[in-house]
């Protein structure tokens, strides 16, 4: 690899990143509560907006930006402009979104939250699943969302994946101790799956 080229996007530390799949803009977050874009050719930054509180988690669904911060606050983002805000109540930590919903980890959960159309703001929770920051929606797309959730578990040190296809309400699929984690070879008879 071979460095193209540097750009300085936050006087303070970058505290998350998302890129618009269609687009190839990239938003990234700092504890100095402002939120940055670069756009390709990538040459420099601009401000999408600054606020008094630390934007911990962003995620790209398309062009939907969403942005969760240290207050509980997810705010929905269409062509840069504010469509919704979301107070969860509690510090978002991670965050995901697909379709109508928000995937959010706080302290010790994976909250599971349905935006409700037409409303501003207003959701109702799907699931609350015990686990921790980081968390990553994967698996192949099928009717535009992702078939599994995969996250820390509350330890920190394991994983939990979970199916995300709405019939299958979050079932557990497997998860992963850290005692599993750490040795060379792993054994799938101790994965406990389900």
């Amino acid at each position: 690899m071979n460095l193209i080229k540097s750009v300085d996007a936050h006087d303070s530390y970058i505290y998350a990143m998302t890129v618009n799949s269609n687009n190839g803009k990239v938003y990234t977050s700092s504890c100095d509560g402002c939120v940055k874009f670069i756009a390709p050719p990538y040459d420099q930054t601009a401000q999408l907006f600054c606020c008094e509180d630390a934007i911990q988690a962003m995620y790209c669904d398309g062009d939907i930006l969403y942005t969760g911060d240290e207050k509980g606050v997810v705010t929905n983002w269409i062509d840069d402009k504010i469509k919704f805000k979301y107070n969860l109540v509690e510090e978002v930590k991670s965050l995901g979104a697909e379709k109508s919903l928000i995937y959010t980890v706080r302290d010790l959960d994976v909250v599971v939250s349905d935006m409700i159309a037409g409303k501003s703001g207003k959701y109702s929770n799907k699931a609350v699943l015990p686990g921790k920051s980081p968390l990553a929606l994967v698996g192949p797309v099928i009717n535009d969302k992702r078939s599994f959730l995969v996250f820390a578990d509350r330890s920190g040190k394991g994983l939990s994946l979970v199916k995300n296809l709405p019939q299958q309400k979050f079932e557990s699929v497997w998860n992963l101790p850290v005692s599993i984690i750490k040795r060379d070879n792993f054994e799938t008879t101790n994965l406990n799956v389900r």
